[in-house]
């Protein structure tokens, strides 16, 4: 296990200087100079926290409280080891807290909790939420600076999930990635930290879908969609398509082409086909399934 002081590790709130533990990108531990202490302990293989230890140097008194999150492994709730609720928030859609309840006479004994989205961590100086790679602003739901990786974390270099902080999460302020909770934001981890470096074509990853992946560059009047890699999967998604399109087999053939470039192993396709003859031609060639309103194509990679 690797601690290191990485991130913002000093920082001053009142007459208070804190210093902050970080064991790779995750904040475990802070520390002020009244000897209070409290450590942060999480979900395995994520960064939705699970619990936070609260104590002082100078007294065995140590409490644990437990978190209470919400879908995208947001922190809406503390709980005592009662099962208690101490203290809950509620949030817009873009992490801002909108409200405060607590459930005690002595708030002001409950540790303070800096976690937001998952991978954020409140700068009570700034109102600003530090999310490893960069800063971001709740209160406009966007990032201050730009994406460190560029185009890759997609078009829009100062938006926060793909501008669905729904249904998607960014731990790292690098790129969206799915909420996929015990499955593993860790393991995207790495990948995102390869593709910063531009080493490795294969990292997992999402961004808008473009013309020139499907081949049809120049031909479109709209196309709205995405690309991403996903374990060796790369995913399609289709959500409108408008344009001149000749041969559609031959969009097939481009998507082929550009998962295998990213080190894909199988090749997913979702949409919506209108059109009867050009369902059954995919029908027969790659046995086209439908689920709910999304017809999806699911191509082997050799």
């Amino acid at each position: 296990m690797r601690l290191t002081l990485a991130g913002p590790t000093l920082k001053r709130c009142s007459n208070l200087f804190q210093t902050n533990l970080w064991q790779g990108s995750r904040l475990i531990a802070e520390t002020d100079n009244d000897k209070h202490w409290q450590t942060y302990l999480y979900e395995p293989d994520s960064y939705r926290p699970l619990a936070l230890v609260h104590g002082n140097a100078q007294q065995d008194n140590i409490k644990l409280y437990w978190y209470q999150n919400d879908h995208l492994g947001t922190p809406i709730a503390l709980t005592s080891n009662m099962g208690d609720t101490l203290y809950e928030c509620q949030y817009n859609a873009y992490g801002q807290i909108i409200n405060e309840t607590y459930h005690q006479d002595d708030f002001q004994a409950l540790p303070d909790n800096p976690l937001r989205f998952q991978g954020q961590y409140y700068d009570e100086e700034t109102g600003l939420h530090y999310n490893l790679n960069r800063y971001y602003d709740p209160f406009t739901g966007r990032y201050i600076t730009q994406d460190p990786l560029g185009i890759l974390g997609g078009l829009n270099s100062y938006q926060y999930a793909g501008s669905d902080p729904i249904n998607w999460i960014d731990p790292l302020g690098l790129i969206k990635v799915e909420n996929s909770g015990f499955e593993g934001v860790a393991r995207k981890e790495a990948n995102s930290n390869a593709a910063q470096s531009g080493l490795d074509k294969s990292a997992d990853f999402s961004r808008p879908l473009t013309p020139s992946d499907l081949g049809v560059k120049g031909r479109l009047s709209e196309l709205d969609g995405t690309f991403s890699v996903n374990d060796g999967i790369a995913t399609v998604r289709v959500d409108m398509i408008r344009g001149e399109i000749n041969n559609p087999l031959r969009i097939v053939n481009n998507l082929i082409d550009l998962a295998k470039a990213n080190g894909a192993t199988t090749l997913k396709i979702e949409g919506t086909i209108a059109n009867p003859k050009l369902y059954d031609v995919l029908q027969k060639r790659y046995g086209l399934t439908s689920h709910g309103a999304h017809d999806i194509i699911i191509i082997k990679l050799k």
